[in-house]
């Protein structure tokens, strides 16, 4: 059995679904005209909407007029659509499918309810703004391409693609043209920023004082290239100078003088250290020490990690009888610490001796273990303490060995801590001295340490 209608056949067991679908459409109509200021649209009628189609403009004379109307003309309101547009007006009628809604110039615009957000409504008691004067987006120009019958065609869901639509090859053609433009813009950008830099390092290199302009100037180009390049090198070493001095003139007749000199440069993971070093005296024309000392060590890897070293130490005692000591050896250690204010190293591995004596029968050459620790910490505001312990005992025979240990305390006397006072005292034994020489060497130092960073 059917119910028959004039326009559209309906199967008898449809017709409650309908009048469940009209009552919805007639509970919108009366929540609209009892002045709920904000109401969501998206879900009437959105379950009998398969999808969106065009939307229509029409006249005012033409739009539907339901039975509403009159109460939903008194009032004006903003209408907001899913994609962020708003469109002031007023709300002339309601369908199952979609509502009509005049602008202030009288014009009536049919929209999908799918496409609604929400309708916000207020009774009108100020002049509403003329189109031409209000910020808002003509309807022109929101919506194209009107439909004569304003009503939404259904879409089967099925022949819609979820895949974004590909580009035609013409425009895809030129976005990729425009993309490797800009990467060669910002390769080039990148290549006179480096070019810039290499440049400002040139300049720096090359920088000299007037003085030295003339002085070196004039003197062959490797030669001018090799000075130029040492002094900018210089300027990324830490340079130490110590020195110390007694004189005495009378009864007793002494001149001593001590000098250090340590230079240190960090770059990235690798540390180079270079220390070198005199002593001379004499007290009644008897000479009382005489001894030159050159030292160099580099480690690599970083602060708190294992590091791999190599150093070498070289060293003349006249009154040992040494003429020449040589030392090198390479190996694994840890740094523990080490910065401006702590430092904590160790290192550890095989190395070989060669001494030269004044006196026959002294000379030799032993392979050896190098062990050292070197400590630097602070002990008050401006005092540190600093120390550098070695033994090389003999692979061959662990009772030959030597040992060295040098232990200072240093006192700041600037704010800059560019001048320092320093106390020390070094210890120097040999096992195996030359004969008639004694195994151990004690030095006392009080030098005044100037340090340029």
């Amino acid at each position: 059995m059917h119910f028959f209608s004039p326009f559209i056949p309906i199967p008898v067991a449809s017709i409650k679904a309908i009048l469940h679908r009209h009552l919805r459409q007639v509970l919108t109509v009366i929540l609209l005209c009892s002045g709920i200021s904000s109401l969501p649209c998206s879900g009437v009628g959105a379950a009998e909407i398969a999808s969106s189609g065009p939307i229509s403009q029409q006249s005012a004379a033409s739009a539907p007029q339901p039975a509403a109307k009159t109460l939903l003309a008194e009032s004006v309101g903003m209408l907001t659509l899913k994609d962020g547009r708003q469109l002031l007006g007023q709300l002339s009628g309601l369908t199952t499918f979609q509502l009509t809604w005049t602008v202030p110039t009288g014009e009536t615009v049919s929209i999908p309810l799918t496409m609604v957000e929400k309708i916000d409504v207020k009774p009108i008691k100020e002049k509403v703004v003329p189109l031409e004067e209000s910020p808002l987006i003509k309807p022109e120009e929101m919506f194209s391409g009107p439909s004569a019958q304003g009503l939404i065609e259904p879409i089967d869901q099925s022949e819609i693609s979820e895949e974004p639509a590909a580009l035609p090859e013409e425009e895809l053609a030129a976005a990729e043209a425009s993309a490797s433009s800009t990467a060669d813009d910002d390769d080039g950008a990148e290549k006179q920023s480096a070019e810039d830099v290499d440049t400002e390092a040139e300049d720096a290199l090359f920088q000299l004082t007037q003085w030295e302009e003339t002085v070196v100037a004039p003197l062959p180009e490797p030669v001018t290239f090799s000075y130029r390049f040492s002094r900018q090198q210089m300027k990324a070493w830490t340079k130490r100078f110590e020195i110390g001095a007694r004189f005495l003139d009378g009864n007793s007749e002494e001149k001593t003088i001590n000098s250090e000199a340590r230079f240190e440069n960090r770059y990235s993971d690798y540390t180079t250290r270079i220390d070198m070093g005199a002593k001379w005296g004499r007290a009644r024309d008897v000479q009382i020490s005489n001894q030159l000392f050159a030292n160099a060590n580099m480690d690599f890897g970083e602060v708190g990690s294992w590091i791999f070293f190599v150093t070498n130490q070289n060293q003349y005692d006249e009154l040992q009888d040494l003429d020449y000591r040589g030392t090198l050896s390479a190996g694994v250690g840890y740094r523990f610490l080490d910065d401006e204010e702590r430092r904590f190293i160790t290192r550890l591995g095989p190395g070989v001796t060669a001494e030269e004596y004044s006196t026959p029968g002294n000379d030799r050459v032993t392979a050896d273990i190098f062990a050292e620790a070197e400590l630097q910490w602070p002990l008050f505001d401006r005092t540190h303490f600093e120390s550098k312990s070695t033994i090389r005992p003999s692979i061959e025979d662990y009772e030959v060995f030597r040992f060295t240990n040098d232990m200072a305390v240093l006192v700041q006397l600037d704010e800059q801590s560019s001048w320092q006072f320093k106390l020390g005292v070094k210890q120097e034994y040999n096992s195996a001295p030359a004969a008639l020489k004694k195994k151990s060497d004690f030095t006392t130092v009080f030098q005044l340490v100037y340090t340029l960073k």
